[in-house]
């Protein structure tokens, strides 16, 4: 096994160790619950009480403990919402679901393969065809929606609903994307779809920008009794939500603006592939700074003195946001080229306008396929957990199950809950604001070892 560090942040709220027996937990619960009833307070301490109760509810059941540590809180979500059966805990289930996700990922690497010789190299094959294996990666799509809204309908959830009716959405907006490439239907109504699922997610997304809405979806990463209003994770993730929904609604509408243009009956000069790209380019160009800087100096206020060690670390916070521009950049000038047929001077093919989605592609192909053939190593056990009656102590499976789920902690984290709502690594992050307020007890900084 690799050695690691493991923490959890239920663990801070009961101060307790990670690796704590189940009378620890149990006496950690009654002497916080008897310090912060808000019976004895006034009310004051509500909503720290009604944390620790979700505390000792979770890590006082051996099978919700087990799912905590090995896949946080979105493994408790899914063991309660969906039951055992949407939570893979054997080393065999694992290796098949990641098998399952190379797969689907090497589907959609082939369809990009296939559209980029389509654009640069024979324009004669249909468009239809050259998304042949999107069509395969989307059924399971399809039956993950079709589940997902019969789940809701039976047991009234809404939330599933609007899930499985959004992979219905998707697979809809790429069948019209492809219809509109083969030039069956004009491209403001083959656009509509996707336009549509931005939409979708933007309503989902802008509802936390109510403070209260806020609070509730980031209760663990907000200190207890403070206000959300004077948080600074709060008005970070307002400041760079509200910059992306403004840029990209500038895009899209520009985008339909330009769609709608058609170069026989419209004697209007039609728009730059650059102007329509220009919101894009002014959000990807701000926010590769912005994650740069953020990283850069994060390193400094923890304790990096080694100047290329802090430019390293923003160099490879800014890999993403810079990629994004490269193609945006790439995708303009292709598309001014050749939809606007102006005679530039750069032309780039699709091969290299696309490479950081391929690279992107490639790694999701590579890493699944690499825990797939490691997953023994890396997990070991984890499919059993046993109780020790006689005196309370907790067994994990194997030989150290908890060490092994403690691996997947720091990677299944809410992507929302880090940096402000962004997911870099940053002096902002939800560890570090969780930190000021709870901060770890030295015991929990314990480095786990494994065989």
């Amino acid at each position: 096994m690799l050695q690691r560090t493991c923490s959890g942040s239920l663990y801070a709220v009961l101060e307790v160790a990670r690796d704590a027996t189940p009378q620890e937990i149990k006496k950690a619960y009654h002497r916080l619950a008897l310090r912060l009833h808000p019976d004895k307070t006034g009310g004051t301490t509500t909503e720290q009480f009604t944390l620790i109760q979700e505390a000792q509810s979770i890590l006082g059941d051996p099978r919700q403990r087990r799912v905590y540590d090995t896949f946080g809180r979105m493994g408790i979500e899914s063991l309660r919402q969906f039951g055992d059966g949407m939570v893979v805990m054997t080393t065999a289930g694992i290796r098949c679901a990641f098998f399952i996700i190379a797969f689907w990922m090497l589907l959609w690497l082939l369809t990009l393969v296939l559209v980029i010789v389509r654009l640069d190299y024979n324009k004669g094959w249909p468009w239809a065809a050259v998304f042949a294996p999107a069509w395969v990666a989307l059924v399971p799509l399809l039956l993950i929606g079709g589940l997902l809204v019969f789940h809701g309908a039976t047991r009234r959830e809404i939330a599933s609903t609007l899930l499985g009716l959004m992979c219905f959405l998707v697979t809809f907006a790429v069948a019209m994307f492809v219809v509109g490439l083969s030039g069956a239907l004009t491209w403001t109504i083959a656009l509509a779809p996707s336009a549509a699922i931005y939409v979708f997610q933007s309503c989902f997304i802008l509802r936390y920008l109510l403070p209260f809405q806020f609070r509730n979806g980031f209760a663990e990463f907000i200190p207890p009794g403070s206000s959300v209003c004077l948080s600074r994770m709060y008005w970070g993730f307002l400041l760079e939500t509200v910059f992306e929904k403004l840029c990209c609604f500038s895009f899209i509408s520009l985008a339909l603006l330009r769609a709608a243009q058609t170069g026989g009956e419209d004697t209007s000069k039609p728009i730059s592939f650059w102007i329509v790209f220009t919101p894009l380019i002014l959000y990807f160009g701000c926010m590769t700074f912005v994650s740069a800087a953020r990283r850069f100096f994060a390193g400094t206020v923890e304790g990096q003195s080694c100047l290329l060690s802090r430019l390293c670390h923003a160099l490879t916070a800014a890999i993403g946001y810079a990629s994004l521009l490269f193609m945006a950049c790439m995708l303009a000038a292709k598309c001014q080229a050749e939809q606007n047929h102006k005679a530039v001077s750069l032309h780039p093919s699709a091969a290299v306008a696309l490479l950081p989605l391929e690279v992107a592609l490639a790694l999701a192909v590579l890493l699944p396929s690499c825990i797939f053939y490691n997953a023994e190593l890396l997990f070991g056990d984890v499919s059993t957990m046993d109780v020790a009656e006689d005196d309370g102590s907790l067994a994990p499976g194997g030989d150290d199950a908890f060490d092994r789920g403690g691996f997947m902690y720091k990677f299944m984290r809410n992507n929302y809950a880090k940096n402000g709502g962004r997911g870099e690594t940053a002096a902002g992050s939800s560890e570090a604001y969780r930190g000021e307020w709870a901060p770890d007890p030295p015991h929990l900084k314990t480095t786990y070892r494994g065989i």
